[in-house]
């Protein structure tokens, strides 16, 4: 396995099992606020873990930048597109049976207005970053081919801008409200697209292909000093307000980008193990981390019907660890079964496989 493709997997496994933490725990975020210890302890574990949702449009950023194929459009509309939009298809049409089932409405019109909803916008909050990701794949072509042929100037003025977005985004975040009027910038808001998420696709390209090695130790204290940051705020403001408050936690804003800039260079670091058994198993989980991503949300709400139908309220610190690896086990399971059947695969997985070998999904 090449250093590039192993420091990927390593983000791609860290950034799903955030994902499935961070859902996991956000039901008991919200009970009893900042009322025990276990409250402190999920909110600081969230804090960190809210990084994957930049790391995945890292990922994704740099695999594209850094496939020839990208520039091409039939590849994009016959290969890549069908693979991210045929598993968010199949695993909204079993939330929208999942619906059907527990309201035991299955008339012809409810299928037609979940089907219509889920055309226009995600089925489940979760797939919001789907419906992102398929429109920067829509894009890709002429991004990428711009990417690839700036100069250095030009690079430098893209990352120039980029922090300066970033830099506002976290000021805004930190600055009492009467200051907002002062820190609002039109230019700014017009350059920051996809709610923000471009930036992180495009600080992913960058971080990717640079040569530079920053220092370890500067990446791990930046990194701790950011987390610092959003905890200390989320815990303050939620105090304050009562209820669980995630300001500081935004994905597509300053603060996690760059607590995931840090992550991503870290892990880029990370030397590849040549212990063959360890390579099988990160490549097995990193494969899998798409169909993870899909599925765990409905494995969430199953696992949130039968809490309810045991009567079980109680939210703990290790009750959401279990859950999160528990989730997290049975979606990779079910991501292997399926793997190993060309339709299921296909459905589920968005994979291909072909004579035993599988192609995967960038990002």
């Amino acid at each position: 396995m090449e250093k590039r493709s192993f420091y990927i997997d390593l983000l791609r496994i860290l950034a799903s099992v955030f994902v499935v933490f961070m859902h996991t725990a956000a039901g008991g975020l919200r009970t009893d606020v900042a009322g025990h210890v276990g409250w402190f302890c999920l909110a600081a574990m969230s804090s960190f873990a809210f990084c994957a949702v930049p790391l995945f449009f890292m990922i994704t950023g740099y695999l594209l930048t850094a496939s020839e194929q990208t520039n091409d459009v039939k590849v994009l509309f016959m290969k890549r597109l069908p693979r991210l939009v045929v598993p968010l298809m199949f695993w909204s049409v079993l939330h929208i049976f999942w619906d059907m089932l527990f309201t035991g409405d299955f008339s012809a019109s409810k299928i037609w207005i979940l089907s219509i909803s889920a055309l226009q916008k995600p089925i489940n909050v979760s797939f919001w970053f789907m419906y992102t990701l398929v429109g920067m794949y829509l894009i890709s072509p002429l991004l990428c081919v711009g990417l690839r042929n700036l100069s250095k100037q030009g690079e430098r003025l893209l990352l120039g801008i980029i922090i300066l977005i970033e830099f506002l985004s976290a000021v805004r975040i930190v600055a009492p409200a009467f200051s907002a009027m002062y820190l609002d910038f039109d230019v700014l808001k017009a350059l920051d697209l996809f709610s923000g998420h471009l930036a992180s696709f495009i600080l992913g390209w960058y971080l990717g292909k640079t040569e530079m090695r920053l220092s370890k130790v500067a990446l791990c204290v930046t990194a701790a000093t950011v987390f610092a940051i959003i905890f200390t705020g989320t815990v303050l403001r939620s105090s304050a307000a009562g209820e669980y408050i995630t300001a500081f936690q935004s994905q597509s804003a300053g603060f996690e980008i760059l607590l995931a800039s840090c992550v991503f260079l870290l892990v880029k670091q990370i030397p590849a193990t040549d212990a063959a058994a360890v390579r099988k198993l990160i490549h097995t989980a990193a494969k899998h981390t798409f169909p993870i991503y899909l599925m765990h949300a409905l494995l969430l709400r199953i696992f949130a019907r039968l809490e309810m139908a045991a009567s079980l309220t109680a939210v703990s610190l290790t009750a959401v660890l279990w859950k999160t690896i528990v989730v997290y086990m049975i979606s990779l399971a079910i991501a292997e079964f399926c793997s190993r059947t060309p339709v299921l695969s296909y459905l589920a997985c968005g994979r291909v496989v072909a004579e035993g070998k599988e192609n995967n999904v960038n990002g």
